[in-house]
């Protein structure tokens, strides 16, 4: 008889940690929940970055010739504030040009009496600073990647370099990078490139997707990001670990991460291809 290891996560859709269900006993379950916790920030970040940037974007001719590419948002789950403007790093100053907030999960509407945020500065100077240490592969592959700048809990600044969807329609997975400041966001303290090798899909809702991440035995931060953001653009998403698969599984009220050991899965498509 088959046996089917399964590990049911279940996550409220408005929660941002997850609720541990039955894991295989050596699963790292609290790194799943905090890449999980990372990878939702990054989602809320996707949709202020997105939402505010079509709004920017209407400003006049000579306010968009004086934006550069250390904009970035801040915010929680229904607040966010984003900033447009350039960095100097000569000066080490950044000129705002744009304010624009979202109050209530609402629209973004241009504030400019705020303009001026106290650590704008810092925030420009790590995206700057973390830009200088992107690998080869994300300089030269011609891909389009996002950036995403938080301050974390113990005061230091992280900054993730995302690919994601391509002007071409192209859907891109398979390397992410973290950079970590310090509070000033002037002295990179480390910096994390994972890849397995840079993939790209178009939407396909009769594609059985399947993204290989064959040195870990959990999803990245990048694998649950794309899942959650672009899973329901195709059949299926399943994330093949080291020892493990994922899928998530969505309902009206909870997301729930399905992990089941990985050989077990594969006997399983050989007996089914076999008509066991």
């Amino acid at each position: 008889m088959l046996m089917v290891l399964a590990a049911l996560l279940g996550v409220s859709r408005r929660a941002v940690a997850a609720q541990v269900g039955a894991f295989p006993p050596d699963l790292p379950v609290e790194e799943f929940q905090a890449r999980e916790q990372t990878a939702r920030w990054l989602l809320r970040y996707d949709w202020a970055a997105w939402k505010s940037t079509d709004v920017a974007m209407q400003a006049s001719e000579a306010e968009r010739a004086k934006l550069g590419p250390e904009w970035y948002c801040t915010g929680q789950e229904r607040r966010w504030d984003c900033y447009y403007g350039s960095y100097d790093p000569v000066g080490d100053r950044f000129d705002a040009v744009i304010h624009l907030e979202s109050k209530d999960g609402g629209a973004f509407v241009r504030n400019d009496a705020r303009l001026a945020a106290a650590d704008a500065t810092t925030y420009a100077r790590a995206l700057f600073k973390s830009r200088g240490v992107a690998p080869v592969e994300v300089r030269t592959a011609g891909v389009r990647f996002n950036q995403y700048v938080r301050r974390t809990g113990n005061g230091q600044l992280e900054v993730w370099y995302l690919p994601g969807g391509q002007p071409d329609g192209r859907l891109v997975f398979g390397g992410e990078l973290r950079v970590t400041l310090d509070p000033t966001g002037a002295e990179i303290l480390s910096s994390v490139f994972t890849s397995t090798g840079l993939r790209a899909s178009k939407p396909n809702p009769d594609l059985d997707l399947s993204l290989n991440n064959e040195h870990d035995d959990i999803p990245t931060v990048g694998n649950l990001f794309f899942v959650l953001q672009f899973g329901g653009r195709f059949k299926s998403v399943t994330v093949v670990g080291r020892r493990y698969v994922t899928r998530l599984v969505r309902s009206q009220d909870h997301d729930t991460w399905v992990t089941s050991e990985r050989q077990a899965e594969v006997n399983r498509t050989l007996a089914a291809a076999q008509g066991r």
